[in-house]
């Protein structure tokens, strides 16, 4: 989340929790950078151009600030005590229920409206059997663009399809998002159209805006066309677009932008799986390892699975086991098979849906890792 995002969930939830007697607190961007500076909470996560970057943590350390001053601490006692807790720690300082992110996000975590007569009566594109709890939220996730995320993200969506289980893949990649291009399908009803500003989000908007290809009809919502169309999103609407599908479809594949952005460890926490893509090549590898450690510094790195794309024995002197000692974490490998991959991504047809595709290695490798994270095969 920015700045201005951080600050209004702070507003939002310290204004449920009430004034005390002892302080009257307005969080504000001014508060946010002067504890910033006097060491009370941590830098931002990372910068987004001249934008900052900030996390949960961030947002409970701010609440926390506001707790322990009512009782009575000094700044620099509250230094002492935020600096060195945990984010279940910080829950606490804070005074927060354990629903708190209920209360931040609203009606993005309530049951998702219809906005239809139809859709309430299952007689639109209603996926999901009578009876059965919601769907797994699996997001594709790089600290860099080309390791090849949104190619594994589209396979791993089609084998998960044809294991007749109901499928969506959302292109979060707002700006570049080319998951339309690998379907071969028209970018003519794009995530745009929900971001408007007065624009709620509901099942029937949702329906009207799905793609679907193929003889199972796995599903898309895809990222816009222009990326001027992407600019200011709302995360509150994107949370809440994810928790309709999650009503609606056994899996719900999530293909980020490799490049940061606002709103993405937002993403992050709300996915059941983390597949974190890296390939054989040091720069990423660098970057991956930073964020791991942020992602641990969120206190998600229990959801997160490193998947070790476009595998070979020794690519540019770096072999599997350099990179999984490099990031200190196991793998799991998808072989390289680039010529085909990429013939498959120029023709929009996924390798997947192919015998070859099905019968290669590399199919065999998306596969395994389909079970090992859904058991849905």
């Amino acid at each position: 989340m920015y700045l201005r995002e951080l600050v209004e969930a702070a507003q939002k939830l310290s204004s449920e929790q009430g004034d005390s007697g002892r302080v009257r607190w307005r969080p504000n961007e001014r508060l946010v950078r002067y504890y910033s500076t006097e060491g009370l909470m941590d830098k931002p996560l990372e910068k987004e151009g001249r934008k900052a970057v900030y996390g949960i943590n961030h947002l409970l350390q701010l609440l926390a600030i506001k707790a322990l001053q009512s009782q009575g601490l000094s700044l620099e006692e509250i230094k002492s005590k935020i600096t060195v807790s945990a984010t279940e720690q910080l829950q606490l300082l804070a005074g927060l229920p354990e629903d708190w992110e209920e209360h931040l996000y609203g009606d993005s975590v309530d049951i998702c409206d219809s906005g239809d007569e139809d859709v309430k009566n299952n007689t639109v594109n209603n996926n999901r059997k009578e009876g059965e709890t919601t769907g797994m939220v699996i997001t594709f996730h790089s600290a860099k663009a080309g390791v090849g995320a949104t190619t594994t993200a589209v396979n791993f969506a089609t084998v998960n399809k044809a294991a007749d289980k109901s499928v969506v893949l959302v292109d979060l990649d707002l700006d570049y998002g080319d998951v339309a291009l690998y379907m071969n399908l028209s970018p003519d009803s794009t995530l745009s159209s929900l971001f408007t500003e007065n624009k709620s989000i509901n099942r029937k908007c949702i329906n009207d805006i799905l793609k679907s290809q193929g003889e199972k009809e796995l599903q898309f919502l895809l990222a816009p066309k222009d990326p001027v169309q992407a600019e200011d999103v709302d995360v509150r609407k994107i949370t809440k677009i994810i928790d309709c599908l999650r009503q609606e479809f056994d899996l719900v594949v999530i293909d980020l932008p490799g490049s940061p952005t606002g709103w993405r460890l937002d993403i992050l926490r709300k996915s059941d799986k983390i597949l974190h893509v890296v390939d054989q090549n040091l720069s990423r590898i660098k970057n991956a390892k930073l964020s791991y450690k942020q992602l641990a510094a969120e206190g998600i790195e229990d959801k997160v699975d490193l998947v070790l794309n476009k595998a070979c024995d020794e690519w540019a002197g770096i072999t599997p086991n350099d990179v999984s000692a490099g990031l200190r974490h196991a793998l799991t490998s998808i072989p390289r098979d680039m010529e085909r991959i990429a013939k498959s991504c120029n023709d929009g047809v996924p390798f997947l849906t192919t015998d070859d595709g099905r019968e290669s290695d590399y199919g065999k490798a998306i596969a395994k890792l389909s079970r090992a994270v859904t058991c849905l095969i």
